[in-house]
Protein backbone atom coordinates (compact mmCIF):
# COMPACT_ATOMS: atom_id res chain seq x y z
CA UNK A 1 0.00 0.00 0.00
CA UNK A 2 2.79 2.43 0.64
CA UNK A 3 4.27 1.69 -2.43
CA UNK A 4 0.89 2.75 -4.37
CA UNK A 5 1.10 5.64 -2.58
CA UNK A 6 4.75 6.79 -3.60
CA UNK A 7 3.59 5.95 -6.94
CA UNK A 8 0.69 8.10 -7.03
CA UNK A 9 2.59 10.91 -5.58
CA UNK A 10 5.48 10.45 -8.03
CA UNK A 11 3.36 9.96 -11.12
CA UNK A 12 0.86 13.05 -9.54
CA UNK A 13 3.56 15.39 -9.54
CA UNK A 14 4.00 15.12 -12.88
CA UNK A 15 1.17 17.09 -13.47
CA UNK A 16 1.70 19.86 -11.11
CA UNK A 17 2.99 23.16 -12.90
CA UNK A 18 6.63 23.44 -13.57
CA UNK A 19 5.99 27.09 -11.86
CA UNK A 20 4.95 25.21 -8.69
CA UNK A 21 7.35 22.39 -8.44
CA UNK A 22 10.25 25.34 -8.92
CA UNK A 23 9.38 26.00 -5.08
CA UNK A 24 9.41 23.36 -3.78
CA UNK A 25 12.94 24.32 -2.33
CA UNK A 26 14.43 23.56 0.83
CA UNK A 27 14.48 27.82 1.33
CA UNK A 28 10.55 28.23 -0.17
CA UNK A 29 8.17 27.84 2.73
CA UNK A 30 5.40 24.87 2.84
CA UNK A 31 2.55 26.79 2.66
CA UNK A 32 3.68 28.21 -0.51
CA UNK A 33 3.90 25.02 -2.38
CA UNK A 34 0.31 24.15 -0.60
CA UNK A 35 -0.83 26.63 -2.03
CA UNK A 36 0.44 26.49 -5.94
CA UNK A 37 -0.59 22.57 -5.51
CA UNK A 38 -4.27 23.52 -4.73
CA UNK A 39 -4.40 26.42 -7.15
CA UNK A 40 -2.92 23.28 -9.95
CA UNK A 41 -6.27 22.22 -12.02
CA UNK A 42 -4.26 19.10 -13.12
CA UNK A 43 -4.21 15.95 -11.22
CA UNK A 44 -6.06 13.41 -8.96
CA UNK A 45 -7.59 14.85 -6.02
CA UNK A 46 -7.00 12.08 -3.44
CA UNK A 47 -2.92 12.14 -4.81
CA UNK A 48 -3.15 16.05 -3.99
CA UNK A 49 -4.06 15.81 -0.89
CA UNK A 50 -2.11 12.99 -0.15
CA UNK A 51 0.94 14.87 -1.42
CA UNK A 52 -0.02 18.50 0.42
CA UNK A 53 0.11 16.40 3.95
CA UNK A 54 3.28 14.61 3.43
CA UNK A 55 4.82 18.03 2.84
CA UNK A 56 2.87 19.87 5.39
CA UNK A 57 4.08 16.87 7.50
CA UNK A 58 7.47 17.11 7.02
CA UNK A 59 8.08 21.23 8.10
CA UNK A 60 8.38 19.83 11.24
CA UNK A 61 6.27 22.03 13.79
CA UNK A 62 2.62 21.67 14.56
CA UNK A 63 1.80 24.95 13.84
CA UNK A 64 3.58 25.30 10.45
CA UNK A 65 2.30 21.77 9.56
CA UNK A 66 -1.58 22.94 9.93
CA UNK A 67 -1.06 26.77 8.42
CA UNK A 68 0.27 24.70 5.09
CA UNK A 69 -2.13 22.08 5.12
CA UNK A 70 -4.83 24.57 5.81
CA UNK A 71 -3.31 26.82 3.19
CA UNK A 72 -4.18 23.99 0.78
CA UNK A 73 -7.81 22.84 2.04
CA UNK A 74 -8.77 26.31 2.23
CA UNK A 75 -7.79 27.03 -1.30
CA UNK A 76 -9.22 23.71 -2.60
CA UNK A 77 -12.79 23.70 -0.97
CA UNK A 78 -12.80 27.49 -2.20
CA UNK A 79 -11.88 26.53 -5.88
CA UNK A 80 -14.22 23.33 -5.88
CA UNK A 81 -17.55 25.61 -5.76
CA UNK A 82 -19.61 22.74 -6.11
CA UNK A 83 -21.07 20.74 -3.36
CA UNK A 84 -20.23 17.45 -4.82
CA UNK A 85 -16.33 17.88 -5.20
CA UNK A 86 -17.09 19.86 -1.33
CA UNK A 87 -18.47 16.19 0.02
CA UNK A 88 -15.83 14.61 -1.93
CA UNK A 89 -12.85 16.62 -0.67
CA UNK A 90 -14.36 16.06 2.64
CA UNK A 91 -15.20 12.47 2.43
CA UNK A 92 -11.33 12.00 0.92
CA UNK A 93 -10.17 13.43 4.31
CA UNK A 94 -12.10 11.61 6.69
CA UNK A 95 -11.29 8.27 5.25
CA UNK A 96 -7.68 8.37 4.72
CA UNK A 97 -6.38 11.53 7.10
CA UNK A 98 -8.64 10.95 10.07
CA UNK A 99 -5.47 11.21 12.19
CA UNK A 100 -2.26 12.56 11.91
CA UNK A 101 0.27 11.31 13.83
CA UNK A 102 4.10 12.50 14.79
CA UNK A 103 7.41 10.16 14.52
CA UNK A 104 6.64 8.69 17.93
CA UNK A 105 2.86 7.20 17.42
CA UNK A 106 1.25 9.78 18.96
CA UNK A 107 -1.52 10.97 16.82
CA UNK A 108 -4.09 14.15 16.78
CA UNK A 109 -7.43 14.15 14.56
CA UNK A 110 -7.60 16.82 11.50
CA UNK A 111 -10.26 18.64 12.41
CA UNK A 112 -12.47 19.70 9.45
CA UNK A 113 -15.10 21.98 9.58
CA UNK A 114 -17.53 22.08 6.31
CA UNK A 115 -19.36 24.61 7.19
CA UNK A 116 -16.69 27.53 7.65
Amino acid sequence: MKRFFEVICIFSLMFIPVQSRAQTSPQAPSAVFAENLAKSERGNLAAQLFIAHALAKGVGTDVDMNRAFGTYLTILLERRANESQRREIVEILRKDFSQNCDVDGICAPIIIDVDA
